[in-house]
Formats: structure tokens, sequence, C-alpha cells
């Protein structure tokens, strides 16, 4: 569960900084650091695994990925599918 505060805590560090600079980027250009330009891109397979680990360590629940995403089968009957797609 610290992982999840992590990440959660690193999404409002990013929102603050994307905040902060879109006065200064035009309309819907990504900002990149400079560092990241020299990393791996990220899959949808690899963040969807990622995210499931995450996820299984987080709910109770039978967790799976298949070609739609994460489907989350909660004990109450209630199902969910997470689906990652890029911009």
């Amino acid at each position: 569960m610290g992982e999840i505060c992590d990440i959660i805590q690193l999404q409002k560090s990013s929102a603050r900084l994307l905040k902060s600079s879109k006065e200064s980027l035009p309309m819907n250009q990504p900002q990149v650091h400079e560092d990241a330009k020299k990393e791996v891109p990220i899959t949808k397979e690899s963040l969807l695994t990622e995210l499931k680990t995450a996820l299984d360590d987080y709910f109770v629940a039978q967790i799976s990925e298949d070609k739609e995403g994460i489907l989350l089968r909660f004990l109450n009957g209630q199902q969910f599918i997470l689906q990652v797609n890029e911009r």
C-alpha cells in the first residue's frame, strides 16, 4: 500500500508541475523532460502489467489481464475493465 501512496504523491507532484507550466506551453503540446527522452518508451502491455501488480496488492478481488485490459471481479459480484490507450 505504501507503493500506491508513493504513486499518488508522484501524480500530485506531476500535476502541480504541469499546472504551473501550462501557461508557457501551446495547447496540446506535451512537456518532455530532457532525461525522459533517453528512456525506453513504455508499452501498453508493460503499463497494464505494472498496474495489475499494484491492483493485486491493493484489492481483494480476482484480477486478470486480457486483450481488453485488466478485469477486476470483486467478491460482491461487481466487475470492471480498466483499459489503457495511448494518445
